[in-house]
C-alpha cells in the first residue's frame, strides 16, 4: 500500500512540472512583443529647417514621403535594412503651411505632422544724424546668416550693395557720399525676403 501511495505521488509531481514548464513557455511567447516604430520632427538651428527621426526595428523596406496640406507629395525616399536614422529637411522654399511625414513598412504607418509659419522678413531700421552727416543701418532677421544690403537713389537707380554678415548686422554710411533728396535701403535675406526704408538726405 506505501510503495503504491508513492508511485502516485511520484506521478502527481511529474504532471505538475510539465504543466509548469508548458505555462511557463507559453508566457515567454505571450510577452515577446514587437517593438514600435517611433516618427519624430524637431527644429534644427536654422529657420525653416527641420530634423526627422525615425526609430524602429531593422526592416527590409521602409518608405518616407512629406506630404503638404493638400496632400501631394512633395518628397518620397525608400531605405533598405534600416531601423533608426535621422534627415534634415528644408521646408524654406515650400512655404508657411501644414506639412505630413509618413513612414510606411511591414509593420505599419506611423505619421507626424507640423505646421510651418514660414521665414519672416528681415527688419530695418534706419537711424540719422544728419549733424554729424552718419546714417546708421540697424539689421535683425530670423536666418541669422548673410544679408544683402541695396541702396537706391529716388529715381530707383542702384547706388550701392553689399553683403552684409550676421555679425556685423550694424552698417554705418556717410550721408555726405549719398546723393539725391532721400535714398531706400532694400535688404534681402536668403529666403528672398526682403524689407526696405527711405531716409530724407536734405
Amino acid at each position: 500500500m506505501l510503495s503504491f501511495m508513492k508511485r502516485m505521488f511520484v506521478m502527481a509531481l511529474v504532471c505538475f512540472l510539465g504543466i509548469h514548464h508548458a505555462t511557463h513557455a507559453q508566457d515567454k511567447t505571450t510577452h515577446a512583443i514587437q517593438l514600435p516604430q517611433v516618427l519624430t520632427v524637431q527644429p534644427a538651428e536654422k529657420v525653416g529647417v527641420y530634423n526627422l527621426f525615425f526609430n524602429g526595428p531593422v526592416v527590409d523596406k521602409l518608405i518616407l514621403s512629406l506630404y503638404d496640406s493638400d496632400g501631394n507629395l512633395l518628397s518620397n525616399k525608400s531605405f533598405r535594412d534600416m531601423g533608426s536614422f535621422e534627415l534634415p529637411y528644408n521646408l524654406r522654399n515650400a512655404g508657411a503651411g501644414h506639412y505630413t511625414w509618413v513612414a510606411k513598412s511591414s509593420l505599419g504607418t506611423v505619421e507626424q505632422s507640423l505646421t510651418y509659419t514660414g521665414v519672416p522678413n528681415p527688419e530695418i531700421r534706419l537711424v540719422a544724424n544728419q549733424e554729424a552727416k552718419k546714417l546708421k543701418l540697424i539689421l535683425d532677421d530670423a536666418t541669422q546668416e548673410p544679408l544683402t544690403v541695396s541702396i537706391f537713389d529716388e529715381r530707383q537707380r542702384l547706388l550701392h550693395t553689399q553683403t552684409v554678415s550676421a555679425e556685423d548686422y550694424e552698417q554705418y554710411y556717410n550721408l555726405e557720399q549719398l546723393n539725391g533728396s532721400y535714398v531706400t535701403f532694400v535688404v534681402t535675406n536668403p529666403t528672398g525676403k526682403s524689407s526696405k526704408e527711405s531716409v530724407v538726405l536734405r
